[in-house]
């Protein structure tokens, strides 16, 4: 509390300066190709199509795949044709490999640099199953990382592939349809939903409802034309698909929020000298996590009541003689409901031959 004194001794002006925390949207990808040796490179959301040519070009590098997989992810819309691109875009790249085999030079790559820096999707440009099962043990386990991939060979899922943390999608037209899907999944804006939607620049496939039916069994999404449009069928994943957590919107909003709160709580630390085992600490402690929450209700991960408050409650508990021995805080809860968006919908319709007023 920084307190000011203007005018007289019954005029008290003071200016209490707000806790500053850093809170981040998890829209930041990386894309993986084997076309060319690339050290990983950084490229802002807006403009990476141009960034890409320009660094491919100078350095005398070809990437074909990975440009038109680029140029599809950056090209989505909203549906009021607002272009929604990431904040920004990693690319990274490794030759002489044979992925139908080994990835070895791309997975190095990868693990070397991960730490380093800030992405949560990795859009590989290739189909490898050896790459899915590393990836299956890598991003899903130990790195909170979700990859959205793509096959054309078939429908046939392998084991390895049902543990992905991601959505797989089946292109019969050889696109990159997971770069599209990242791109109107993983974006700079609040969170957007995946089935229905339009992938600006890619083709329909044709496909059935038995065929769609047939992909949903073995955890494939299409992409198809339903009434002109074209629309994503579905967003379920291999993850976790044993029970109801198998829906990407599902993983993206907790994701976020576990993301937002641990930022919150670490910026709290660092933006104070002491974060005392008591009262005062108690109240920091409440008030990181209701910022946090907040935001990611802003963002459009929390349902609001009427009122437009958010459904979301914190509790910390009283710091007992056990806490202060540890120097632990313990027993730290938040509840929230998820902003989930709505996938399917039942109407029943009954016709009756005469409305009689009651």
């Amino acid at each position: 509390m920084a307190g000011l004194f203007f005018g007289n001794r019954d005029i008290d002006v003071s200016i209490t300066a707000s806790t500053s925390y850093k809170f981040a949207y998890l829209n930041k990808c990386i894309f993986v190709t084997d076309e060319a040796d690339i050290p990983i490179q950084k490229l802002d959301g807006k403009t990476a199509t141009t960034e890409l040519a320009t660094y491919l070009e100078d350095n005398t590098l070809t990437a074909p795949n990975l440009e038109s997989a680029m140029e599809l992810f950056i090209g989505q819309t909203d549906n009021s044709g607002n272009t929604i691109y990431p904040e920004y875009v990693y690319i990274i790249g490794a030759t002489e490999i044979d992925v139908t085999s080994s990835t070895d030079l791309i997975e190095a790559a990868i693990e070397a640099v991960v730490d380093q820096y800030d992405f949560y999707c990795l859009v590989p440009v290739f189909e490898s199953i050896p790459f899915n099962t590393w990836f299956a043990t890598w991003g899903n386990t130990n790195k909170r990382i979700m990859m959205p991939y793509t096959t054309t060979q078939d429908l046939e899922v392998t084991e390895a592939e049902q543990s992905i943390r991601t959505c797989g999608i089946y292109d019969a037209e050889g696109e990159f349809k997971n770069a599209a899907w990242a791109g109107r999944v993983v974006s700079y804006d609040s969170l957007i939903s995946y089935k229905w939607k339009f992938l600006t620049g890619c083709t329909t496939d044709d496909l059935t409802d038995g065929d769609v039916s047939t992909l949903e069994e073995n955890g494939w999404n299409g992409y198809r034309e339903v009434r002109s449009l074209g629309e994503t069928t579905g967003s379920r994943t291999f993850y976790n698909t044993a029970d109801n957590d198998s829906f990407i919107d599902t993983i993206i909003v907790r994701d976020n929020i576990i993301y937002n709160v641990a930022n919150a709580l670490s910026s709290m630390f660092k933006s104070n000298e002491k974060v005392a085992m008591g009262d005062s600490g108690r109240k920091l402690v409440e008030q990181a996590i209701t910022t946090a929450l907040n935001y990611c209700g802003k963002q459009d991960l929390i349902e609001q009541f009427e009122d437009g408050t958010y459904q979301y409650s914190v509790t910390v508990p009283t710091i007992t003689s056990t806490m202060r021995s540890t120097r632990d805080l313990t027993d730290v809860e938040f509840t929230y409901v998820p902003a989930y968006s709505m996938e399917k919908i039942t109407v029943d319709g009954y016709e009756i031959l005469e409305w009689i007023e009651e």
